[in-house]
C-alpha cells in the first residue's frame, strides 16, 4: 500500500493568543475526526521563527511566546481532502504543508526498498509509543543499538507532544504516566536501509505505529 507523509508546520502553534488554547489542538481534533490514517505525531520545536519572523525558543522568559509546532501524518487517503481540512481549520493562521510519497514497510514486502535507485539516500521512520518494548528494554533504544552496528549515516529518536495511531486514540504525557509517541529516524544509502529493514524486521513489526521509507538525495555530508 502506498502512503503519503505529510508535514504541517505552524509557526505559532502553541496558542492562538496569550490566553488562548494551542492552535494545533483544533487541527489534531479535526484530523482525528475526519480522516482515517495510520497515525499522526505532534512535535514541539526547540527554536524557530514565529509568524512575525521573531525568534522563539524554549528558553524565553515571556509566557506569551509561542514555539513552532510540527505535525506529521501518515495517510493513505486523498491528500486533497486532507488539505481542505487543514485549510479550513487553520484559516487566518500562518502554516506550511508538505507531502512526500512514502513506502509502507509493514504491509509491503521487504523487497519494496529494492525499487529505490541504489544511489539514493532514504530515511526510515518508525512510529511507536514510548511504552513499546522489545524483550527487556524500550523498543526505540533497541532500534538505536541495532542501527549503531549497521554503519548508517544518521540515527535519531524524537519524542512527540501527543499523537494518535490507527486506533484513533489520542495519547499524550499526563502527570506521571507517559504514553507519548516516539519516532526513530534512520537515514542511509538505499541499500543500507534495505539490509537494515531485512535484518531487523522483527523490531519494525513490534512497533505499534507505522513504518515508512522516504526517498531523498544526500546533497551534503558523509555517506
Amino acid at each position: 500500500m502506498d502512503l503519503t507523509y505529510v508535514s504541517i508546520y505552524i509557526p505559532e502553534g502553541e496558542r492562538a493568543n496569550i490566553w488562548g488554547r494551542p492552535i494545533y489542538t483544533d487541527l489534531v481534533q479535526a484530523l482525528l475526526r475526519e480522516h482515517d490514517a495510520p497515525g499522526m505525531t505532534v512535535f514541539r520545536a526547540f527554536e524557530g521563527l514565529d509568524a512575525k519572523r521573531h525568534i522563539q525558543n524554549s528558553h524565553s522568559d515571556y509566557a506569551q511566546d509561542s514555539l513552532p509546532m510540527v505535525l506529521e501524518m501518515i495517510t493513505s487517503s486523498d491528500t486533497s481532502d486532507l488539505i481542505s481540512t487543514i485549510e479550513r481549520t487553520l484559516d487566518g493562521h500562518v502554516y506550511c504543508v508538505t507531502a512526500i510519497p512514502a513506502v509502507d514497510m509493514k504491509s509491503s514486502e521487504p523487497t519494496r526498498t529494492e525499487e529505490l535507485r541504489m544511489k539514493e539516500t532514504v530515511t526510515l521512520r518508525v512510529y511507536m509509543l514510548e511504552t513499546d518494548r522489545h524483550r527487556y528494554g524500550p523498543l526505540y533504544h533497541t532500534l538505536v543499538l541495532a542501527a549503531r552496528t549497521s554503519g548508517l549515516l544518521w540515527v535519531n529518536v524524537q519524542r512527540g507532544v501527543e499523537g494518535f495511531g490507527s486506533d484513533h486514540v489520542l495519547r499524550r504525557s499526563l502527570f506521571f504516566r507517559s504514553q507519548c509517541p516516539v519516532v526513530v529516524e534512520v537515514t542511509g544509502a538505499a541499500q543500507e536501509i534495505h539490509e537494515f529493514v531485512t535484518d531487523h524486521r522483527d523490531l519494525i513489526e513490534a512497533a505499534s505505529g507505522p513504518a515508512v521509507v522516504l526517498r531523498g538525495t544526500l546533497v551534503s555530508g558523509t555517506a
